[in-house]
């Protein structure tokens, strides 16, 4: 009696969770440090190309297309048994500002769930994360800190965050780790750098 009183428990919670539906929305922009926003600069093709190959790693036996329209991404419909989950992998271009106004393009990037299948977070939104960050890693793809951010082409505006400041002592730690890394890829000269890092911290 208490076996089946247990079965009809569950049952009934399975089945309210599968009325009700599940979801996730996971973004990078809320993964950065300092009051700042990380970025990825790399070519759109690049950034487009990694996501693929993370999705189809993590789910193999699942058929994989391109977002329509203007949006940048992916989609995928993810069922192993009964429950299905849908799957959106936005891609985001940025503008953003760093040091005294200086600009910078680089990509954000979403995972969007939603379905009838419970756990999706653990089960594959946080290794599809892991695995795209590996492969970014890999690739020796940069990213930066930007202080002020806005879209370029916007798949997702609900997950854009409005421009945002810093405290001072954070905003010259960004700007001179971020002015740092554009004369390491070639991106500014020896001599502008100097230029740059005299106004930086004249502004101390």
């Amino acid at each position: 009696m208490k076996r089946k009183v247990i079965n009809v428990v569950m049952g009934l919670f399975v089945a309210l969770f599968s009325m009700v539906g599940c979801s996730t929305n996971f973004s990078s922009l809320k993964t950065a440090s300092n009051n700042g926003y990380e970025i990825i600069v790399t070519q759109e093709r690049t950034v487009m190309d990694l996501a693929y190959k993370a999705i189809t790693q993590q789910f193999p036996m699942d058929s994989v297309s391109k977002m329509s329209g203007t949006d940048l991404g992916y989609t995928w419909v993810h069922q192993p048994l009964i429950d299905q989950t849908s799957f959106k992998f936005l891609i985001e271009k940025h503008l953003g500002e760093i040091v005294n106004g200086s600009k910078v393009e680089g990509f954000s990037y979403h995972i969007l769930t939603s379905g009838t299948r419970m756990f999706e977070e653990s089960l594959n939104v946080n290794p599809l994360i892991e695995k795209f960050e590996s492969l970014l890693k890999q690739g020796q793809i940069e990213k930066i800190t930007v202080v002020k951010l806005k879209p370029i082409l916007s798949t997702s505006q609900n997950n854009v965050p409005e421009n945002i400041t810093t405290s001072n002592e954070d905003l010259l730690y960004i700007n001179l780790t971020n002015l740092k890394k554009l004369l390491d890829n070639g991106t500014i000269t020896k001599e502008e750098f100097e230029q740059q890092k005299m106004k930086i911290l004249s502004k101390k």
